[in-house]
């Protein structure tokens, strides 16, 4: 089955274009605690530099999260440092990203968590380090913008998909326009 998919997908590749401007976005998702692995949730990323996937990740989430809100954060913090990181790179080779980078997440709650971290009876179980990404907003490095769940291109590498939606999502992280 892997091999027929391969050579189905064979004529699909990521290409680069010269453009004067560089843009760098994200998009960031995590599947909460499924049945399977200990019931840890996956935390999916993908980032864009203009419209090619230059970098991406998939992984099973440390600590178990106790809540889809936390399971989202953690999404938007490994993809924060991958933004940093790659913002970093890229300077270093004399290439000026233009701030703040943009990470597109479909989960409001933790959007809200991470703009204005607070302690509540629904969010006090949550780790300190959030406050990080209180820390990249603020400061304007990064921000945050909601995306559509269909729409969200990280859902590819967190939970297992069907026919067109995957087809769809394959396709965005081969041409992100």
């Amino acid at each position: 089955m892997v091999v027929r998919y391969l050579i189905s997908t064979e004529n699909l590749s990521l290409n680069f274009s010269r453009e004067d401007k560089l843009n760098l976005i994200g998009y960031c998702d995590s599947d909460f605690a499924p049945k399977e692995y200990n019931r840890k949730s996956t935390t999916g990323y993908v980032f864009f530099l203009n419209s090619t996937a230059i970098s991406w990740k998939t992984q099973l989430q440390k600590k178990t999260a106790l809540s889809t809100c936390e399971a989202e954060l953690e999404a938007m913090l490994q993809a924060s440092k991958e933004a940093l990181y790659l913002q970093k790179l890229l300077t270093s080779m004399n290439q000026e990203i233009p701030l703040p980078i943009t990470i597109y997440c479909d989960n409001v709650s933790a959007l809200s968590v991470a703009k204005e971290p607070r302690t509540g009876k629904n969010t006090k179980h949550i780790d300190t380090k959030y406050y990080f990404l209180k820390e990249v907003i603020d400061s304007e490095i990064i921000q945050f913008i909601h995306v559509q769940p269909k729409l969200n291109i990280a859902d590819i590498f967190t939970k297992p998909l069907v026919g067109s939606s995957f087809k769809k999502l394959r396709d965005k992280l081969v041409s992100a326009e």
